[in-house]
């Protein structure tokens, strides 16, 4: 089915996520080798300071940033309906939270391009829809790889979901 049919959907479903065994691979290898520059460490005598001790300093600090971005990310599933959206977000550590968003929590919709827009042109752009909440929370979608069809998302979401129309101001 085609982008531009899903608008129609009862339900319209958006998803990230990163499976286990992609987290196991890059957790495994990055773990092995801060295990191995630690210990380096520690053996040389890591009081000294010496070239190959920020080395291996700068290493340990490259695979705890790995392994961080590998325990913390997080999946996301939306599920937006006639009346609601659902998100329903899960860490790896088996905690999840669950929003339900009904007609009149949602003050915002934007879409907007991920990355710099100087990107643009090395690679292909990737959009998103925010939501901001009354209650002052707001959502990020998982990334819409078409322009139109993010953009007729965002008006389906404000149609859906009774979202006031923003009047621009004129300058």
């Amino acid at each position: 089915m085609n982008e531009s049919n899903w608008i129609e959907l009862s339900e319209i479903h958006l998803e990230h996520t990163m499976p286990g065994w992609f987290r196991i691979g890059v957790f495994g290898p990055a773990f092995f080798v801060l295990v191995w520059q630690f210990c380096a460490l520690i053996m040389e005598g890591g009081t000294r300071f010496r070239g190959h001790n920020v080395n291996s300093i700068i290493t340990i600090l490259f695979c705890s940033a790995i392994i961080a971005c590998a325990l913390l990310a997080r999946n996301v599933h939306w599920t937006i309906r006639k009346k609601d959206i659902l998100i329903d977000q899960g860490w790896i550590h088996e905690h999840r939270k669950i929003v339900l968003i009904k007609p009149g929590d949602i003050t915002r919709v934007r879409v907007w391009t991920v990355g710099d827009d100087e990107d643009v042109e090395q690679a292909p752009a990737s959009y998103c829809l925010q939501l901001w909440l009354a209650s002052g929370e707001d959502f990020e979608s998982p990334s819409i790889r078409n322009k139109q069809f993010a953009h007729q998302l965002g008006a389906e979401i404000k149609r859906r979901l009774n979202v006031p129309i923003e009047e621009k101001q004129l300058s």
